[in-house]
């Protein structure tokens, strides 16, 4: 899939989920004037509703970027040049016949692997289930964000060895909710398309930001 129309297929998915938003918003004011006596009872079932939509328009519009393999190694700190032992630099003879001045040698840049032709397809898939998702969070009074840490078989699509991190002043995780979170994410399984390039025979570890 093009990064053209995976663009258009979100933005469509961020428009339904606006346009729900309004319609249980619209529906919510008109029971409230309806039925005085039940406004409780239709708070509470409406603000459950609302809050459900407004995690998955979250979920959708801030899955973040994507991360895959390890960060670069910092460069080794340079090593103290010896002491001269007390000799003074003078002592020793000038050797300037057979002096090789220094080349100039060609410098290789290292650069970043691209990523994935399969990601923003796993992306995709990944903000297609924010309904599910957000059904994790149900109960949680403030936003937060979470790492999230997998290794994605291309073949067949499954996820394993999953990482659920807190970013920064995120509420942590029970074991409830940790269960709920990793279902929604590994079932059902992904479907993803190589684009002729042959599937590594290892899962590929990739790390996703969501948002709730």
């Amino acid at each position: 899939m093009k990064a053209r129309a995976l663009g258009k297929a979100m933005r469509e998915q961020r428009r339904q989920l606006r346009r729900q938003l309004a319609e249980s918003k619209a529906r919510f004011r008109a029971e409230l004037r309806a039925s005085p006596r039940f406004q409780e009872r239709a708070r509470r079932r409406r603000r459950r509703s609302l809050t459900t939509l407004m995690m998955a328009l979250l979920l959708l519009l801030f899955i973040d970027r994507c991360e895959c393999g390890p960060a670069p190694l910092p460069p080794p700190a340079p090593k103290p040049a010896p002491p001269d032992a007390g000799v003074a630099r003078a002592a020793f003879p000038r050797l300037d016949a057979g002096f090789v001045a220094p080349s100039h040698r060609a410098k290789f840049g290292l650069e970043e692997p691209a990523p994935p032709v399969w990601l923003d397809e796993f992306r995709l898939q990944v903000a297609a289930r924010s309904t599910k998702l957000a059904d994790c969070f149900r109960g949680v009074n403030r936003p937060g964000a979470l790492r999230w840490s997998t290794g994605v078989n291309v073949k067949s699509g499954q996820v394993s060895d999953h990482a659920l991190e807190p970013v920064g002043e995120a509420p942590g995780l029970d074991a409830t909710r940790r269960e709920c979170l990793i279902h929604a994410l590994s079932e059902p399984t992904y479907r993803l398309d190589p684009k002729g390039i042959p599937p590594p025979s290892t899962p590929v570890r990739v790390s996703i930001v969501l948002e709730f």
